[in-house]
């Protein structure tokens, strides 16, 4: 993912670093290393180009991330510290307690990680747009099916 715009100039480099370890909850790495986490395919990027374009996102994720800071602080742990349950722990929080800015953020990544081309073709779907045509979709195996909604 390529950007015009560094992240350095909307977030400090706490709230960058706070930023990307939420990405990597939200869409973290596969097992095998074959597909990125968004932390890792540059997601934050996408949001910050996003953000500097819009007032009120902007007011937004400012407030966001400062309250995560706040988070961070009253957990007394550095955010390099944390483990991976402590890191599921403490976006699970910011989405309860921050929801309007949980659900931007969220919105926000799914955007950025599934609109780029290079990472469709990892889930075996095609790098052509999805609109006018949209993907072909094999049909589903009925026992598969059974088994989702034992």
């Amino acid at each position: 993912m390529k950007s015009t715009l560094s992240t350095t100039s909307l977030w400090n480099s706490e709230q960058l670093f706070l930023l990307n370890g939420i990405l990597a909850q939200l869409i973290p790495s596969a097992a095998d290393g074959k597909i990125p986490s968004a932390a890792e395919f540059g997601v934050a990027d996408f949001i910050s180009q996003k953000v500097a374009t819009d007032p009120e996102l902007q007011q937004l994720f400012t407030q966001g991330l400062k309250y995560s800071e706040d988070l961070l602080c009253q957990s007394g742990k550095a955010a390099a510290k944390f483990s991976d349950e402590e890191w599921i722990s403490f976006v699970s929080l910011l989405e309860q307690s921050q929801q309007s800015f949980f659900e931007a953020l969220l919105r926000s990544t799914y955007e950025g990680y599934y609109s780029e081309s290079t990472i469709r073709t990892l889930f075996g779907l095609s790098s052509d747009p999805t609109q006018p045509k949209g993907y072909q979709v094999p049909p589903d195996d009925p026992m598969e099916l059974d088994r989702m909604l034992e």
